[in-house]
């Protein structure tokens, strides 16, 4: 049953004995007894898990233990913590020391499972890449640069990008030569946790308020481990947060190389060689 063992509420509920009119497999001769039994590689709770940890790249090791951490470090009972870290010591013991470092417990000591296989189909950080359905966060005011801005968005689109239009109020933003764009969200309504990327494009003369949220997202962006891209006055964002250069920020002045930098690097995702939190 999958509340059985149950600490708090005394292994309750559970199941009702047939002696007390609970389910009992009727006993029929087929070549023998038929009676109600898993087989014992139902009782191997750990090796799958045990494949899965080793099949992980240091970084989705590290995501993993703080998401344990995080979880139990919501349970206010000591002794389920305890419980839940001596299970994660049976799959390894340095996945149960330092989560039980961060939760409280006690270091467990029990026998860590013997599997040493690991495959690579279960890491997504081996998996293929691709930008395609992938949104973009495009940061833009008035006095774009109206050309450059369309080829550059179209070539982005063509990628199999979705582009989401941020600025500081709903309608349209216009640039030169005519060009024009529809605001999808604003700084408020909008969120850098709900695109994949970023591309800072700007204005010729944008607000303070659009350059201090535009400093938000890009800082959001950036310790989310996500790729940013910067064109024209966007540029001048970047190179103020002192983050040029940075692996998976993409700062370029001509378009067409531009292009296929960041779309090289919204298919890579995360760029997780980056400082944590470094602006």
């Amino acid at each position: 049953m999958a509340y059985h063992n149950n600490y708090l509420a005394g292994n309750t509920p559970k199941e009702v004995p047939p002696r007390e009119g609970g389910f009992s497999t009727y006993p029929s001769t087929v070549e023998g007894i038929k009676v109600r039994k898993t087989a014992p590689s139902f009782e191997d709770h750990y090796s799958q898990a045990r494949l899965f940890w080793n099949s992980m790249s240091p970084v989705e090791k590290d995501h993993i233990i703080q998401a344990f951490s995080f979880e139990l470090g919501k349970v206010e009972t000591i002794e389920v913590r305890q419980r839940v870290v001596n299970m994660l010591g049976k799959i390894d013991h340095e996945l149960a020391a330092l989560v039980a470092k961060e939760v409280g417990v006690k270091r467990p000591n029990v026998s860590q499972v013997s599997v040493q296989q690991s495959s690579a189909a279960l890491s997504l950080i081996n998996q293929p890449r691709y930008p395609n359905t992938l949104r973009v966060g495009v940061l833009i005011a008035d006095g774009f640069d109206g050309n450059e801005t369309k080829y550059v968005l179209s070539e982005l689109e063509e990628a199999g990008l979705e582009l989401v239009f941020v600025g500081e109020r709903l309608g349209d933003v216009e640039g030169t030569d005519s060009v024009k764009y529809s605001i999808d969200e604003t700084f408020l309504t909008g969120s850098p946790l709900l695109y994949d990327g970023l591309y800072v494009i700007g204005g010729s003369d944008p607000s303070r308020y659009f350059m201090r949220k535009a400093r938000n997202f890009v800082r959001d962006t950036y310790n989310h481990f996500k790729p940013i891209g910067a064109t024209e006055e966007g540029a001048v964002i970047i190179e103020q947060m002192n983050i040029t250069g940075k692996p998976g920020v993409i700062v370029e002045r001509e378009a067409s190389t531009f292009v296929n930098e960041f779309v090289t690097a919204m298919a890579e995702m995360r760029f997780y060689s980056r400082v944590y939190r470094n602006v």
